[in-house]
């Protein structure tokens, strides 16, 4: 339940940001102002994942989830993306040999 709270009070904060128009800079985050609307920012990124080999793991938006409801908010979303040779790299890096070898299990 506190993480349902937490969620959405952190939806609402940044649901006022997004209708002043501006986003406020925060730790670890990049903001970029651009001209292309958010349809169209949708579709770029799905496509710059395919142009890289990578893949597109996970996708929610609040603001669709909104729209279900009958409610509008800005646009939003939050995507994962996944490359595997990166992955496969830092497993290698991460794991030694010896601690990757196949189990079997009886």
């Amino acid at each position: 339940m506190r993480r349902i709270f937490m969620a959405v009070i952190a939806s609402l904060i940044t649901i006022s940001a997004a209708i002043a128009g501006t986003v406020r800079q925060q730790g670890g985050w990049v903001v970029i102002d651009t001209h292309y609307p958010f349809a169209a920012l949708v579709e770029r990124l799905e496509t710059a994942v395919k142009a890289e080999h990578m893949g597109l793991v996970t996708s929610a938006s609040a603001s669709e989830g909104a729209k279900a409801a009958g409610i509008q908010i800005p646009g939003n979303r939050v995507v994962g993306v996944f490359r595997n040779d990166f992955a496969v790299g830092c497993s290698r890096q991460a794991y030694p040999p010896a601690s990757r070898r196949p189990f079997a299990s009886t």
